[in-house]
């Protein structure tokens, strides 16, 4: 219903940061990442931080950044500016603290920097996937040279999808004592702060009824392609 301001600069802020502590745009300088991001017990408080304005590399960035832009206008628009960043953060926080955790355990671990905002973006589709669990996600596939297209699926599916795959990933990085690579236990802490949150402070859901009918709104932009029953729903 307005412009994402809060979404807009939380992306610019992440470009502008890697912009800044990268090598041509490409990969994050090294003593970036051992310097500004967080180590459990071997790096200073304010990592905590800024840590989760760092990425590893371009592909790193982009994949965040697109998956903020895709769902935080509606969780922004829902929750208002002040608790979507509060939200933003503390999905965060609580993705280190989970990785943490439930991470590989052991002393290498602990040095391994953890960075990125990976768990803050899990929190707004934890947010997402509680508030608007209905509403149809675009998907964009790509199959061979010819075979593409794109088809819609409800967020609920989407959402859960990619929760899944991180609980399952974490738990076999866990068994194997894998260290580094994903943070999936990060994602889950991050998704899982953001749902609870919206749910205990009980922001408005949408049903599955309401949801399709915003959908037909959108495609048509219009009020006038609705059906009376789909006025009603919304």
């Amino acid at each position: 219903k307005g412009f994402p301001y809060a979404t807009v600069s939380l992306i610019g802020l992440n470009v502008l940061v890697f912009m800044l502590t990268s090598r041509m745009f490409l990969v994050t300088k090294p003593e970036i990442i051992f310097g500004y991001s967080m180590r459990w017990g071997a790096s200073p408080f304010y990592t905590f931080f800024t840590s989760l304005f760092l990425h590893v590399d371009i592909f790193h960035l982009l994949g965040n950044m697109l998956f903020l832009w895709i769902f935080g206008p509606a969780v922004e628009n829902r929750v208002k500016v002040p608790m979507y960043l509060f939200l933003y953060f503390l999905a965060g926080m609580s993705g280190h603290i989970f990785q943490a955790a439930l991470g590989a355990a052991g002393a290498y671990a602990i040095s391994v920097p953890s960075l990125g905002a990976s768990g803050c973006i899990m929190g707004i589709l934890g947010a997402y996937w509680y508030l608007f669990t209905w509403s149809p996600v675009c998907l964009f596939y790509w199959v061979g040279l010819f075979w593409r297209g794109t088809f819609e699926v409800a967020a609920v599916w989407v959402i859960s999808t990619y929760f899944l795959l991180d609980l399952i990933n974490g738990f076999i990085g866990r068994a194997s004592q894998e260290i580094g690579g994903v943070a999936n236990f990060a994602h889950v802490g991050g998704a899982l702060a953001g749902a609870v949150l919206v749910w205990t402070l009980q922001f408005k859901r949408d049903s599955d009824r309401e949801s399709k009918a915003k959908a037909v709104q959108a495609d048509a932009k219009s009020m006038e392609a609705l059906t009376c029953a789909e006025r009603r729903d919304l």
